[in-house]
C-alpha cells in the first residue's frame, strides 16, 4: 500500500486506499547510517479517513403491498431499508416520500411508512410511491425505492380480518435459549372493535407462520398468536429473520396476513482463532534489528466491539515486541546467534467484548548464523 523514498523519507501511497476495507495502517521505519551499525526507528500511524464513496442501496428496486380501506390510520405498513458501506455522517441514512403524500408518511431515519389518513371514503384503488434513501455525506448520495399500494379488492360488507399492524418488529439475543417468548399478534375483525360480526360472538382465530424463505427457526402458539424461539441463533449466520404471520377464522372464510421482521443482536460468543497454531519464523543475526520479521494473524467471527482484536506479547519483552493491532512481530533489538540461537514467544489475542475472550499462540524465532567471528 505504501512505499518510501530511502534518501528523502518520503512516504507515498502505492495503490488506491478503500476505507471500508483498511482504515488504519502502522508503518515500522528503520533509518540507517551507512555501514555504521547505527540506527533508528519510527512508528507511522496512518488513519484513512471516509469519503462518500458509497451510495444507500436497498435490497430491491421495488415493492408491492396490499392495504385495506378499514385500516386505522397510524397503522405501519411497511419498513424501508437501504444499507451504506460508508461511515459517519457519510453512511447515516434519511428517508422520504416522494410525491409527499396526506395519507401516507415515512419515518425519516427508522423507514416507516405509516398510514396517516383516513383511508376509508378514498376510493382510490393504487397509490404509487418512490421511497428515496439519501446519506448525509457531501455531496449526498441517493437510492430509490418503488413503491406500489393497493387496495384490497375484497373489502366488503362482509368481517374480515387485520391485524393490529402489518408489520412486527423485535430484537432478541442471539444466545436466547429455546422456548424464550418473543412477541404478541392478534388479529381482530374489521367491522368490529372486539372481532366479529355485530350481534355475534368473535370468531375463533388461528394463528400460523409462513416461511418466506428457509425455515424460520421459531413457532407461533396457534390460539394465543405468542411466538417463541425454537431452535438455536446465531448472529454471524443469519442476523435478521423476515416471515409472515397468518390469522384464519374459524369458518375458513376470512384471513389476514402481517410480515414479522427479527432482528438477531450480537453477543461475545465466539473466541478469536488464530490462523495457526504454533508460528515459525527466521532471521540472519547481525548488528542491527530486523524491525518486523513476520506476522500472527487471527479472526473473530463476532461483530462491532466483539470482533475487534489487540495482540499482546506475553514474553520476551526485551528482543521484540508485537503490534497490538496488526499482529506484526517487530525485531527491537540486534539479535546474537552465539548469545541465543532460539526465541520463544507468547502472543495473545483478545477481543474488546464483555466479557473478553481471548486465545494464544506460540511463535518460534530461529536465529541463523552469519560468518561474524574469527578463529
Amino acid at each position: 500500500l505504501f512505499s518510501i523514498d530511502s534518501q528523502s523519507g518520503i512516504i507515498t501511497t502505492g495503490q488506491p486506499l478503500d476505507y471500508e476495507s483498511l482504515s488504519y495502517v502502522i508503518l515500522n521505519i528503520q533509518f540507517h547510517m551507512g555501514t555504521l551499525p547505527v540506527y533508528s526507528s519510527a512508528q507511522v500511524n496512518i488513519s484513512i479517513t471516509d469519503v462518500n464513496d458509497n451510495p444507500p442501496v436497498f435490497q430491491k428496486t421495488s415493492e408491492h403491498i396490499t392495504v385495506s380501506h378499514n385500516t386505522p390510520q397510524g397503522t405501519p405498513l411497511f419498513i424501508a431499508h437501504a444499507h451504506d458501506a460508508d461511515s459517519g455522517l457519510n453512511g447515516r441514512i434519511h428517508y422520504m416520500l416522494r410525491p409527499e403524500s396526506h395519507l401516507f408518511s415515512i419515518h425519516p431515519h427508522l423507514g416507516t411508512l405509516m398510514l396517516s389518513g383516513d383511508l376509508s371514503g378514498d376510493s382510490s384503488q393504487r397509490y404509487e410511491f418512490n421511497i428515496i434513501a439519501e446519506d448525509e455525506g457531501h455531496p449526498s448520495l441517493s437510492s430509490m425505492l418503488h413503491l406500489m399500494i393497493e387496495m384490497d379488492s375484497l373489502d366488503s360488507v362482509e368481517d374480515t380480518l387485520a391485524f393490529e399492524t402489518l408489520v412486527y418488529q423485535v430484537e432478541i439475543g442471539e444466545s436466547a435459549p429455546k422456548d424464550t417468548r418473543m412477541i404478541q399478534v392478534r388479529a381482530h375483525g374489521t367491522k368490529s372493535p372486539h372481532g366479529g360480526t355485530p350481534g355475534k360472538a368473535p370468531p375463533i382465530i388461528t394463528y400460523s407462520l409462513k416461511a418466506l424463505s428457509g425455515v424460520p427457526p421459531f413457532r407461533i402458539h396457534p390460539e394465543t398468536g405468542w411466538m417463541f424461539v425454537s431452535q438455536s441463533l446465531d448472529y454471524e449466520t443469519e442476523p435478521m429473520h423476515r416471515f409472515c404471520v397468518c390469522a384464519k377464522a374459524q369458518n375458513g372464510k376470512t384471513e389476514a396476513t402481517a410480515t414479522v421482521v427479527v432482528m438477531v443482536q450480537d453477543e461475545n460468543d465466539n473466541a478469536p482463532v488464530f490462523s495457526r497454531d504454533v508460528y515459525f519464523f527466521s532471521l540472519q543475526e547481525g548488528p542491527s534489528p530486523h524491525g518486523m520479521i513476520g506476522t500472527v494473524e487471527a479472526t473473530d467471527r463476532d461483530s462491532h466491539n466483539n470482533g475487534v482484536l489487540s495482540y499482546i506479547l506475553l514474553s520476551d519483552g526485551k528482543y521484540f515486541r508485537v503490534n497490538p493491532r496488526t499482529g506484526e512481530i517487530i525485531n527491537i533489538v540486534a539479535l546474537d546467534r552465539e548469545e541465543q540461537a532460539q526465541h520463544v514467544l507468547r502472543v495473545m489475542v483478545t477481543d474488546q467484548g464483555r466479557p473478553r475472550l481471548n486465545t494464544t499462540t506460540t511463535v518460534h524465532i530461529l536465529v541463523t548464523d552469519v560468518n561474524d567471528n574469527p578463529p
